[in-house]
């Protein structure tokens, strides 16, 4: 029984039969759709055909007899265009699962180190957007006391030499070096600027950093909070 292109003939059995036919069909499309309320209708649609015999001799007469047919007939029809898009749907379905690949399963680590990179930018976008917010949320100090989830950025120019170590994952000599420069040059304006000041600084080791800078002014931030 196709429901590609071929789900209107539903419609025609109950019709051209004048519904004495609908219990095939409904008991059909119940073991196909596995349904056991559409298989339990299909004994109904046959009652109703039975009991044509019975009623047309019956006291109620014709009438009685043209009612019963009306539902099987037309109610049988309904049912049956009703089933009949239940099928296309169910096919429909079946070739998207045939065509589109599942959805691969997002390793939680990976989840969270995309978070860490996206509250790291929205950290550095503070900095560059209101340096007096970025210095009241303490954003690259971890070395400080805070509530904020930077995502791991480190404040170059106020950052003691161990958190360049430790977040940075630099060599101590490199750290102090670092360290040294920017209290020379009263900080550094920005990774470019560290970059060119400190030559022991790796390009590669460098790189992988760099998304971690951020350089709050010395000018207006203190190198010890309280």
């Amino acid at each position: 029984m196709s429901t590609r292109g071929g789900n209107r003939w539903w419609l025609y059995v109950p019709l051209l039969s004048a519904g004495t036919a609908t219990f095939l069909v409904i008991l059909y499309a119940g073991v196909r759709l596995r349904s056991t309320l559409t298989i339990a209708l299909s004994g109904v649609y046959l009652g109703l055909w039975l009991g044509l015999f019975l009623l047309s001799g019956s006291a109620f007469g014709p009438t009685a007899a043209a009612l019963t047919l009306c539902v099987s007939w037309l109610g049988g029809s309904a049912h049956a265009h009703d089933l009949s898009l239940r099928f296309a749907a169910a096919a429909t379905g079946a070739r998207r699962a045939d065509v589109e690949p599942p959805l691969p399963r997002l390793d939680p680590a990976i989840a969270t180190a995309s978070g860490r990179m996206a509250r790291r930018r929205e950290s550095r976008r503070i900095v560059e957007d209101n340096i007096a917010l970025a210095a009241e949320l303490r954003i690259g100090r971890p070395d400080l006391y805070r509530s904020y989830d930077d995502g791991g950025v480190v404040d170059v120019n106020h950052a003691p030499a161990e958190v360049l170590v430790s977040h940075l994952d630099m060599a101590p000599a490199v750290a102090d070096e670092v360290i040294r420069v920017r209290d020379l040059r009263n900080g550094f304006d920005s990774a470019d600027d560290m970059f060119i000041a400190c030559r022991d600084l790796n390009p590669d080791r460098f790189a992988m950093i760099r998304d971690r800078l951020v350089f709050m002014p010395r000018d207006i931030i203190r190198t010890r909070s309280v």
